[in-house]
């Protein structure tokens, strides 16, 4: 054992009501700061993001982070938290499994905790049906370029193949291909460009891994009943390690201070010489010492004493 460890526990052992005393002290603050500390209530909205559950590849994953993402900064917008009247210090977004996520929100009045993620919650379904709706007028323009650029193609491909039927001189038919060629390649160009802009924007409508995305509501919040913090546990467990660590180092501060002898360690060091022999102490009860006969004897001389004396 070492030697400070050794100090502490002859602390301990010859000042316990030190270090108890200061352990119900502690406790005793730890619980009035319980009570006075204003209580908070949390409350959470539930939400679903309907393309991201179900999904295990690794693009899926990181298109469902995305996703996720953009509702956090979306939730946490100043203009959303102005819009309900939150503290961004007052509201956060989580994450759970298979693409739903939560709203939380700490406020001290519990109705005011509950009405800000159901409003947030509210705005973000709106939100995301004006982007779906978005995307889909979206889709529909492009598609309808798509149709136009296609029959462009189309075209000059015709007129590629009738100009070729006629079989005219190289010389005088030159010109006249190299022009439908570049159209061609024009309209080609143009048509694969719309059909990528057609992938994506599909890839953002139900039955597609992006974004925007249709939220569903799978929970709202209510007023919670009871306070999510302060909780008594922690003020406890606090309180009594600081009062323990307050009474031992109080204990080992005054027995360093204390110069008395309490055993037989302490008078060698005091002395500054090893101890010979020590002599026990050896506690005997009065009455067995005398003994009933001596007790007898003495009572009888002292009647008898003062009966010579009267």
């Amino acid at each position: 054992m070492g030697r400070w460890a050794r100090a502490v526990l002859e602390a301990v052992f010859w000042r316990p009501r030190l270090v108890l005393g200061a352990l119900v002290a502690a406790l005793g603050v730890a619980a009035a700061a319980f009570w006075l500390v204003p209580p908070r209530y949390r409350a959470s909205a539930h939400l679903w993001d309907s393309q991201a559950g179900g999904t295990s590849s690794s693009l899926a994953a990181q298109l469902a982070q995305r996703r996720f993402d953009a509702v956090r900064q979306r939730v946490l917008a100043p203009s959303a938290l102005q819009g309900v009247g939150a503290p961004s210090s007052a509201v956060a977004v989580r994450s759970g499994e298979r693409g739903d996520f939560f709203i939380d929100c700490v406020r001290a009045d519990p109705a005011e905790a509950a009405r800000i993620p159901n409003a947030l919650a509210r705005l973000l379904v709106v939100e995301a049906e004006g982007e779906r709706a978005q995307a889909e007028r979206e889709l529909q323009a492009v598609e309808a370029r798509l149709a136009d650029a296609k029959k462009a193609m189309d075209e000059a491909a015709a007129a590629i193949v009738r100009l070729r039927a006629r079989r005219q001189p190289a010389a005088q038919a030159r010109p006249a291909l190299e022009r439908l060629a570049g159209a061609y390649g024009d309209a080609r160009k143009a048509f694969l460009d719309l059909e990528e802009q057609r992938r994506v924007l599909r890839a953002a409508l139900p039955g597609g891994p992006a974004v925007p995305v249709r939220f569903t509501v799978l929970e709202a919040a209510f007023p919670p009943k009871a306070p999510s913090f302060p909780r008594p546990t922690p003020f406890i467990l606090v309180g009594a390690a600081l009062g323990l660590m307050a009474g031992v180092a109080a204990a080992v501060v005054a027995e360093r201070r204390d110069r008395s002898v309490k055993c037989v360690e302490d008078l060698s060091d005091t002395l500054g010489s090893p101890i010979l022999a020590e002599v026990p102490l050896v506690r005997v009860a009065r009455r067995a010492q005398r003994g009933p006969s001596t007790d007898r004897t003495a009572s009888t001389a002292v009647r008898s004493g003062r009966k010579k004396r009267s």
